[in-house]
C-alpha cells in the first residue's frame, strides 16, 4: 500500500496513528481460524499481525527498516488497549498481546483519533484581523497627507505656500488622524516582527497550533532586550524580583568552583554537595517553572514541531490535580496519559531528528525565551549559565555517589 511522508508539525503522532491504523485494517488480511475445536472467521492470530505490521513498517517512509519487531509488538498492544483491535470475544483494554496463535479480529468502529484544533476563535479572530490590519502597522498615517506630490523638479514660492497653508488646515481639521506613532502601535510592531520571525524559523504556513499570539507581551520583549549587561545577561529595575543573594552566593560558588572557594568558605568533605542541593531546593521550590505555565505548552509545541521531543514529556511542567481518581476529570487525564504513551510510542519509531531541525529549534527556543517575564529569563539565564559552567568543569567534585556532574545538571 502506497504511503505519504507525514511531515513535522504539530499532533504528527496523531497523523501517523491515523495512517497506521487505517492501513492495517486495510491490508492485515483475515482468515477462519479454529480454537478450541471451535471455528471463527475473519479474525487473524497475534503472530501473523506482528509479522504483517513488522513488514508494514519497515517499508514505511515515516518509519525505516529500523523499527523492531519488539517495537512492532508494543505497537499492537497499543492498538488492542485503544480498541484498533480485540480479541476473539470482544475484550479489549489491556495491552495483554503476545507473539503467539492469540485470535483477535477488527471491531466494527473507526480506530481514527481526531486532530484537536485549538483557539477556534482565535483562528476567526484574531488571526485574520491581525494579518489585515498589518499593513496599517506599518503606514504612518500623519505622513501621508503632509508629502506633497511633485510633478516637477521646480516650485514656485506661490505653491510652496498655498501648499504648507493646506497642511496646517488640513493638521487643525484632522488631529486624530494625523498623529504621531503611539506606544501602541510600537508594541504591535513588535508583536508582529516576533510573529512573522518564529513563523519564519519553523518554517510552516500558520502559527495557530504553536502560539496564540496574545501569549506575546511586546513589554516583556522590549525589556528584554534593552536591559542587559554585556554578557546578554537581564538587569532587574525591582531587585526584589531578583534571585535572593544567598543564592546568587551559591551559584557563583558553583560556576566558578574552585577559584570562589576562598579561605571564607566553609572546607569540610561534601561541602560543593551541600550548596549544590541548597540551589537545587530553592528552585525545585518555586511556585511555578522558570518557563511559566502559560509559555509551557509553547515551548513543547516547538519541540514537537521539529521531532526534537515525544508528547508524553509533557506532564513534568503541569500542575498536579488533586481529584478523586474516579472523578470525569480524572478519567479524562488517564485516558489521555494512555494516549500519549501511545504516541511516545510511536514517535520513538521515527528516524533521529535530523541535523538542520536541531538548529531550527534552538533558534525558535532562543526567541521565544524572549517572551518571557524578565524576572524569570534573568533567573534562567543564571541558571543555564552555572550548569555550563559546571558540566565543563574537570575540577569540580563529584555531586553523585552515582550519576556524572553533566547527566545530573541536564
Amino acid at each position: 500500500m502506497e504511503t505519504r511522508s507525514v511531515p513535522p508539525g504539530p499532533y504528527r503522532a496523531t497523523k501517523l496513528w491515523n495512517e497506521v491504523t487505517t492501513s492495517f485494517r486495510a491490508g492485515m488480511p483475515l482468515r477462519k481460524h479454529r480454537q478450541h475445536f471451535k471455528k471463527y472467521g475473519n479474525c487473524f492470530t497475534a503472530g501473523e499481525a506482528v509479522d504483517w505490521l513488522y513488514d508494514l513498517l519497515r517499508n514505511n517512509s515515516n518509519f525505516g527498516p529500523e523499527v523492531t519487531r519488539q517495537q512492532t509488538i508494543q505497537l499492537l498492544r497499543k492498538f488492542l488497549k485503544n480498541h484498533v483491535i480485540e480479541d476473539i470475544k470482544g475484550r479489549w483494554g489491556s495491552e495483554n498481546l503476545d507473539d503467539n496463535s492469540q485470535l483477535f479480529r477488527f471491531p466494527s468502529n473507526s480506530p481514527l483519533k481526531t486532530l484537536p484544533r485549538r483557539h477556534p476563535e482565535l483562528r476567526k479572530n484574531s488571526i485574520e484581523n491581525f494579518s489585515k490590519d498589518k499593513d496599517s502597522i506599518f503606514k504612518l498615517r500623519n505622513l501621508s497627507r503632509r508629502t506633497p506630490k511633485t510633478h516637477g523638479l521646480q516650485l514656485s514660492q506661490e505653491n510652496i505656500e498655498h501648499m504648507n497653508s493646506e497642511v496646517i488646515n488640513e493638521d487643525q481639521e484632522n488631529s486624530i488622524d494625523n498623529r504621531e506613532i503611539s506606544q501602541k502601535d510600537v508594541e504591535e510592531v513588535w508583536r508582529y516582527i516576533i510573529l512573522i520571525y518564529l513563523q519564519t524559523i519553523l518554517g510552516v504556513s500558520s502559527l495557530e497550533e504553536v502560539i496564540n499570539p496574545k501569549q506575546v507581551i511586546p513589554q516583556y520583549v522590549m525589556y528584554n532586550i534593552t536591559n542587559t549587561s554585556k554578557r546578554g545577561v537581564v538587569i532587574l529595575q525591582d531587585k526584589s524580583d531578583d534571585l535572593p543573594h544567598w543564592v546568587l552566593s551559591a551559584m557563583k560558588c558553583l560556576a566558578n568552583w574552585p577559584r570562589s572557594n576562598d579561605m571564607n568558605n566553609p572546607t569540610y568533605v561534601g561541602f560543593e554537595r551541600d550548596v549544590f542541593r541548597t540551589i537545587a531546593d530553592y528552585f525545585l521550590d518555586l511556585p511555578e517553572p522558570l518557563l511559566t505555565f502559560e509559555y509551557y505548552e509553547l515551548f513543547v509545541n516547538i519541540l514537537v514541531v521539529c521531532g526534537y521531543i515525544t508528547v508524553s514529556d509533557r506532564p513534568s511542567g503541569i500542575h498536579k490535580i488533586q481529584d478523586d481518581p474516579q472523578s470525569p476529570k480524572s478519567l479524562h487525564l488517564n485516558s489521555l496519559n494512555s494516549f500519549k504513551s501511545t504516541e511516545c510510542l510511536l514517535l520513538s519509531l521515527l528516524h533521529l531528528l535530523q541535523p538542520h531541525l536541531e538548529r531550527v529549534a534552538i533558534d525558535a527556543l532562543q526567541l521565544c525565551c524572549l517572551l518571557l517575564p524578565p524576572p524569570n529569563r534573568r533567573k534562567l539565564q543564571l541558571l543555564m549559565r552555572m550548569i555550563s559552567r559546571m558540566s565543563q568543569n574537570v575540577d569540580m567534585p563529584q555531586l553523585h555517589d552515582v550519576m556524572g556532574t553533566r547527566s545530573l545538571v541536564s
